[in-house]
């Protein structure tokens, strides 16, 4: 008899914790896709207006090195790392932007290693919430 009434007392708490696992899923920060462009030419760009105050990944598929440019002169370009330094087996490597200043600005693919070569621009939601919270405590 004991054992029937914990088995129902599991049962009933089951749907509590799934209800407070979706919570949790729905309000967490979820990335959007900014920009998608597939570079097909030398010398070619894309323009992307940046947020200051957000982080941006970059992935960058058939190419090694993204180079950034401002639309306006003497403004600051945004701080850009490498975040995974090997490429994957998809010859993908990430970048990550943080632009200081809010903007228009062009990025160019170099290094190409096949004809073409893809970039997407995420607004990466997680590392700006991070960088948020060490900004305010």
């Amino acid at each position: 008899m004991s054992h029937r009434w914990r088995l129902v007392t599991l049962l009933a708490l089951v749907p509590l914790a799934a209800s407070a696992q979706a919570r949790e899923a729905f309000s967490s920060p979820k990335d959007s896709l900014v920009l998608a462009h597939d570079f097909t030419a030398g010398g070619e760009f894309a323009r992307v207006e940046l947020e200051q105050g957000k982080i941006y990944r970059v992935e960058v598929t058939n190419a090694r090195v993204l180079a950034v440019r401002n639309r306006e002169a003497g403004t600051q370009l945004p701080f850009t790392r490498i975040t995974e330094d090997l490429a994957r087996p998809s010859n993908t490597v990430a970048f990550e932007l943080e632009p200081s200043v809010s903007g228009e600005y062009e990025l160019r693919l170099d290094g190409r290693t096949r004809g073409l070569a893809q970039m997407r621009v995420f607004l990466d939601a997680h590392a700006t919430q991070r960088q948020q919270k060490v900004i305010r405590s």
